[in-house]
């Protein structure tokens, strides 16, 4: 399976009108939760971050909040934002204009305002331009546990975290069935991990965003070394622009 742990500067540079951490002068990170909620799965994570006193951002898909009503109450009711993820859990690349819209509408009643992320991070500019249009921020992330990928092991999914994580991290698990056998291992772990580093508070994304940037300047020195990592890390950019551009004019 193919995915970045940390997302590079160039997909940050790619797509600058998105939130992709936070800032590096707090220490402090933002635990995110996707494909919510589960019936047993969203439960048991709140009862881990109660234990440590964080709260996180729940991205949630709309027909599982319709499925389980109470159980996103009851992230609400912890504390924990809740934010759109569409209604089907759609690819975004694979989406017209006009369905991914709607497909935000139609979740926007399961949670709370403001907040949107793209699953599979795959979202066109176009679709991104309306969204922000709309009063959302797009919320995305630089480290993920990759928890969902079914060929790594639960230690990988932690060296994940740990490797990358830095002030303003946003970190991403899911709180899904895919995702459950890693993050039962991974998530107590990140939780120790994050007090251990003195990140105190691990707070939702509604607090302090009017102070925060929405992207920072990158890096204009690129490496061109030669290296199988690099390799592929290009050879993917170059799927990826590909890929967004022929959804872009499928759009139009």
């Amino acid at each position: 399976m193919r995915y970045f742990v940390n997302s590079p500067w160039w997909l940050r540079a790619w797509y600058p009108s998105l939130l992709w951490h936070k800032s590096r002068n707090k220490k402090v990170v933002y635990l995110t939760f996707d494909d919510g909620p589960h019936p047993e799965i969203t439960p048991w994570v709140l009862e881990q971050l109660r234990q440590y006193d964080f709260t996180a951002s729940f991205f949630l898909i709309g027909d599982n909040a319709r499925k389980y009503p109470q159980i996103a109450e009851k992230v609400r009711e912890a504390g924990h934002l809740t934010g759109n993820h569409t209604f089907h859990h759609v690819n975004g690349w694979k989406t017209d204009l006009n369905t991914y819209l709607k497909e935000v509408i139609d979740c926007s009643p399961y949670t709370d305002p403001g907040y949107f992320r793209p699953p599979y991070g795959r979202i066109t500019h176009r679709q991104a331009k309306e969204i922000i249009r709309n009063g959302y921020e797009v919320v995305m992330w630089d480290v993920i546990s990759g928890d969902f990928d079914r060929e790594a092991t639960a230690e990988q999914c932690f060296s994940n975290v740990q490797s990358h994580l830095k002030p303003g991290s946003i970190i991403v698990f899911h709180d899904s069935e895919k995702a459950w056998p890693h993050l039962r291992e991974t998530l107590p772990k990140t939780l120790e991990l994050i007090r251990e580093k003195e990140h105190h508070e691990s707070f939702g994304l509604t607090l302090d965003m009017s102070a925060l940037p929405i992207y920072e300047k990158f890096p204009n020195i690129i490496y061109f070394g030669k290296s199988p990592e690099r390799d592929r890390e290009i050879d993917l950019v170059c799927e990826m622009i590909r890929t967004a551009s022929r959804a872009d004019i499928n759009s139009l």
